[in-house]
């Protein structure tokens, strides 16, 4: 079975380019919202979302700031506001002490259950008015999407070889 493929423009797919930018841009707003019940911004939530996965072992802000696709300098930056606010803790690492671990506080795991449990009952809401099936063939689109776009590839510019655009090539 042959495909159409529709691109930039076209009228086909013109009123679902803006729906999935609006899409994005409510999806934006709504972490904004829920990172402020948490008095953080959406990259700490994000932050404290990743160390708290790391469980009682921590992760290191080296290892942080790979995840991250950014450098130890900016990693540092965030993490040392969730420090202020009790958020997160630096532990010394059990087989290096001069090494840190980042672990979250009690603080920290009330404030992410609190916003996780915010995200989902947003979710879970805006999601009532489809059927069983209707989510799940959105599922699917949505990870396909996802997929296509690149989600998951490292941060930074998008280079042809990680699926980005090619450079321009002058006439």
């Amino acid at each position: 079975m042959r495909t159409e493929t529709a691109g930039p423009g076209d009228p086909k797919t013109e009123g679902l380019e803006q729906t999935l930018v609006d899409l994005a841009r409510a999806f934006v707003s709504l972490g904004e919202e829920i990172a402020a019940l948490g008095g953080v911004t959406p990259q700490q939530w994000a932050i404290l979302h990743q160390v708290g996965a790391a469980g009682d072992a921590g992760i290191s802000p080296s290892d942080l700031a790979t995840l991250n696709g950014t450098s130890r300098a900016n990693i540092t930056k965030l993490v040392a506001r969730l420090g202020r606010i009790g958020q997160v803790a630096a532990l010394p690492s059990p087989v290096d002490g001069r090494q840190k671990r980042l672990a979250l506080t009690v603080a920290g795991q009330r404030a992410l259950l609190r916003m996780n449990g915010e995200k989902a009952y947003r979710l879970a809401r805006a999601l009532e008015a489809f059927s069983t099936k209707e989510r799940a063939e959105l599922g699917q689109l949505a990870g396909t999407l996802l997929r296509d776009l690149g989600a998951g590839r490292p941060r930074g510019r998008p280079t042809a070889a990680r699926g980005g655009r090619p450079p321009l090539r002058r006439a």
